[in-house]
């Protein structure tokens, strides 16, 4: 079966991408740098290939499998095209403390994968 590749962008990537102060706060806005935001978008896109590597091996629903590839295929282009821009550009991913917490959510939520099977399996992987 042949997929078309496209480039889907995930909503995880924009909550909280550009980490502002909020309205009436007295702290300055901090300032992301294109190597900060490219970090948190590589970091949120491979925490879905890696969950849905783990439903690839878990689970057995012929539906659930269907989206994780497509889950697989589409942030795999994600994370091709910022590489792709960042070596265009020059541009280094810089880990910040958003990219690290991505990162460590991710594994929380793979530790939280590994205990389920079965439906209670799927239904976590595609409600996540």
């Amino acid at each position: 079966m042949r997929y078309a590749t496209r480039l889907v962008v995930p909503r995880c990537v924009f909550i909280g991408a550009c980490s502002l102060a909020g309205p009436g706060s007295a702290a300055p806005a901090k300032v992301l740098t294109d190597a900060n935001i490219n970090a948190r978008i590589l970091a949120a896109s491979t925490a879905e290939i890696r969950y849905a590597a783990l439903a690839l091996a878990t689970s057995q629903d012929a539906r659930v499998l269907a989206c994780t590839t497509m889950v697989t295929i589409d942030h795999d282009a994600i994370n091709r095209a910022v590489l792709a821009l960042v070596t265009g550009r020059s541009i280094t991913p810089a880990d910040n403390q958003r990219a690290i917490d991505l990162h460590d959510a991710a594994e929380t939520q793979r530790r939280l994968f590994r205990a389920l099977a079965g439906g209670a399996f799927d239904s976590a992987y595609i409600f996540q």
